[in-house]
């Protein structure tokens, strides 16, 4: 079965203070694109096609008149910057990554499930791992990088035997 594709694309980003406050953080430019770009082209790259962005409803509309139904091409002509097909939910209230994910259940419809944060920008290379992945058979692949300043990010906490055991949103929050 085809592996999909879900980006969380909500939050208030209040650690980014003004910036965000007429715009959602997945909006802002990172380069030459908009943030939420990056992980949408790791999908595509890693050959999924059917996407569920998650958004805040603060900017819903922003997102949709940006991306629209997930074809883009680029300004001026050329090949398409993104193909996939993007379906939308709205977090109406903040709730975390595992109530986007329970968002996701009848999008999803038994097949494997790419979870992407639209804040996270990964190296392309990545996509190739997500592949593997989707062929392995394993139930979940994560993605992890040590940090000097984990208090600033999400922390993964793991068992003795290096099983994940829990993942804290905001560790320097909590």
């Amino acid at each position: 079965m085809q592996p999909k594709g879900l980006i969380c694309a909500g939050g208030e980003a209040t650690r980014l203070g003004e910036l965000t406050r007429v715009s959602n953080k997945h909006l802002l430019p990172v380069g030459s694109w908009p943030m939420i770009y990056y992980p949408l082209q790791l999908l595509q790259l890693a050959g999924i096609r059917d996407v569920l962005l998650v958004t805040g409803k603060g900017h819903a509309g922003q997102m949709i008149d940006l991306l629209g139904d997930g074809r883009l091409a680029p300004r001026g002509g050329g090949d398409p910057i993104l193909e996939v097909d993007l379906t939308y939910k709205v977090q109406t209230e903040p709730g975390g990554i595992a109530q986007v994910v329970g968002m996701a259940r009848d999008f999803a419809a038994g097949a494997p499930l790419v979870v992407v944060l639209g804040d996270n920008i990964f190296e392309f290379a990545q996509s190739a791992a997500l592949g593997e992945w989707a062929e392995d058979g394993k139930l979940a692949r994560i993605f992890v990088k040590d940090v000097e300043d984990p208090e600033n990010f999400g922390v993964v906490l793991y068992s003795e035997g290096g099983a994940v055991t829990d993942i804290v949103e905001k560790a320097g929050v909590v």
